[in-house]
């Protein structure tokens, strides 16, 4: 856990300081928290990636979210192309700009769709899972963002209030699955993996914040700057439990109550024995490890 530890704090640590030196060249305008931001994507997703090392059972569902979160902490580099910038200009700034929004709206869908997937039908296989998820998230993809393959210039044509109206329908889906999530959770009280439950609010709280960012930009509604400040709250109350989930699959209790959870063959064929000990005491012990929460 330690080694893990050091390197996740390098990687992340190594990030900053580029970012650091990179926003003292010329780029486009941005507020200052969103630099922190972009870094605390950049440790989410190095996060999900040490998780996925680590997982047995959900790791699918990290690896989704850890290149999700390390491409948009990389997308920052898109504020240094445009007029009197690094590189480029104003043309390819908005041509970026356009199809680094749409990327991230395909990505964050697809992980989204996933997790929820994975959760509601544990017994599909993860063939099954990967294939709907792709199914789903490439319809919504081609229906909304196909005009803007077929015709480059079709996304100048309709501006940046048009690019956030086509994303809106695509975040909707995810965000809306996630109540899905909450419904099967609650009604049947179905197990998940350790802090799982907490991550899944996070990224709900996540899309939350990205939809009202939208639905201002279409009202003409200047918040930049407030988003920041809850998107930063929310990005580090999601590496906390990140951090935890990361801490706990360290721990040979948590380990036992995933396998308990995800493979019902080994709950049936572990034998137990005990002397001495009374039934009572074995409940006390067995509970806690099998509660779903």
């Amino acid at each position: 856990m330690k080694q893990a530890v050091n390197r996740i704090v390098i990687c992340w640590m190594s990030f900053v300081v580029a970012s650091t030196i990179l926003s003292k060249l010329p780029h486009y305008p941005i507020y200052f928290l969103s630099w922190i931001n972009y870094s605390l994507y950049f440790l989410l997703g190095i996060l999900s990636l040490f998780i996925t090392f680590r997982d047995i059972y959900l790791r699918d569902v990290f690896i989704n979210f850890s290149i999700t979160f390390l491409f948009v902490s990389f997308s920052f580099l898109t504020f240094f192309v445009g007029d009197n910038y690094l590189v480029g200009n104003n043309y390819w700034l908005y041509y970026l700009f356009a199809y680094r929004k749409i990327a991230i709206a395909s990505l964050f869908s697809f992980s989204v769709i996933y997790l929820v997937l994975r959760y509601v039908a544990p017994n599909w296989d993860r063939l099954r899972v990967y294939l709907l998820s792709i199914s789903l998230t490439l319809s919504l993809f081609i229906y909304y963002f196909g005009p803007f393959l077929a015709n480059q210039k079709a996304i100048f044509k309709m501006g940046v209030t048009g690019v956030y109206l086509n994303i809106l329908p695509v975040h909707l889906l995810p965000f809306m699955s996630l109540f899905i999530y909450g419904y099967v959770l609650f009604r049947y009280d179905r197990p998940n993996g350790t802090f799982v439950n907490p991550f899944a609010m996070g990224v709900f709280v996540l899309l939350s914040l990205d939809v009202i960012d939208i639905l201002a930009r279409v009202k003409y509604l200047n918040i930049y700057g407030i988003d920041q400040n809850f998107l930063t709250l929310c990005q580090l109350a999601m590496v906390g439990t990140l951090a935890l989930r990361l801490t706990a699959l360290h721990s040979e209790e948590y380990l036992l109550k995933e396998r308990l959870i995800f493979d019902p063959a080994f709950a049936a064929a572990t034998p137990v024995i005990a002397r001495d000990v009374k039934i009572v005491d074995l409940l006390k012990l067995v509970k806690p490890t099998l509660d779903s929460r």
